[in-house]
């Protein structure tokens, strides 16, 4: 699966015999670069924070609502939002944030957001 959150597309490629598992992972478009990313839904089955039937709940609610599977997850009381940033943070292989790393005045959230080229709704959904 390929993400690119400026443009909102998804898209899924078949899965020919002669593949791995590895190779036919999910994988996420960050700038001009493809990584491969595990489900999130299996990674927090995996670290014991949530369980299938968690999952199932959520993938329901999210093909009839729409949403992100962890926001989802965090909505409907599965897990706090401290236990799944961890799990995005390795799944993205992106650090968290502390409160010291970020900037003290508004201007500069602005500023990121506009040399992102990302859309301000996606900013505000993260």
């Amino acid at each position: 699966m390929q993400i690119d959150p400026r443009q909102g597309q998804v898209g899924i490629a078949e899965n020919p015999a002669n593949r791995t598992a590895a190779e036919t992972a999910p994988a996420l478009l960050i700038g001009e670069e493809l990584c491969t990313v595990r489900p999130i839904g299996q990674l927090l089955i995996e670290a014991g924070l949530i369980s299938d039937n968690d999952v199932a709940r959520a993938i329901a609610f999210q093909e009839r609502y729409g949403g992100r599977l962890g926001s989802i997850l965090v909505r409907l009381g599965a897990l706090s939002e401290e236990r799944l940033l961890p799990i995005l943070s390795a799944q993205l292989d992106l650090p968290v944030l502390g409160d010291d790393d970020l900037p003290g005045d508004a201007a500069s959230y602005l500023e990121a957001i506009a040399q992102s080229g990302y859309p301000v709704d996606w900013w505000v959904d993260q």
